[in-house]
């Protein structure tokens, strides 16, 4: 009968005890990722030998945009997609042939998610952000 009771007992705090879930920890840490980009976005680069266009009336100062190229240097032909990460719209889609260079012309300023897929399986060979500034001219080589 105690082996009944103390058995009854073990199953029934194990029942009543949970679990700590990954999926908690995970959306702590990507909720860091995303305040720390924003953060940054807001707080801006603070470096000395930061680059600054000296004329205030060029397109990309007065609109706040750039143009992003990616440079294929891969053996696939593959899909490069921009995802504007404050509103998830699609900024841009290129499929790209191997040793080829695209642009993305008139983007605007801040942090995008990069998606490079390859276009005959629909892999996903790739995925990160990244901070684009304005009047910068950042190249993304794909190997």
């Amino acid at each position: 009968m105690r082996k009944l009771i103390l058995f009854c007992l073990t199953v029934g705090l194990q029942l009543s005890t949970y679990a700590q879930s990954d999926t908690k920890v995970s959306n702590i840490i990507e909720g860091g990722k995303v305040l720390l980009e924003f953060t940054k976005l807001f707080v801006g680069n603070k470096s000395a030998d930061k680059k600054q266009p000296k004329d205030n009336n060029l397109p990309c100062v007065q609109n706040l945009t750039l143009d992003a190229s990616f440079q294929n240097n891969g053996v696939q032909v593959v899909k490069v997609r921009l995802i504007l990460k404050t509103t998830q719209a699609i900024a841009g889609e290129l499929v790209m042939q191997p040793g080829k260079r695209e642009v993305l012309y008139e983007l605007k300023e801040g942090v995008y998610t990069y998606e490079i897929i390859d276009n005959t399986t629909s892999v996903m060979i790739r995925k990160g952000d990244i901070r684009y500034e304005h009047c910068e001219n950042i190249t993304t080589t794909i190997n």
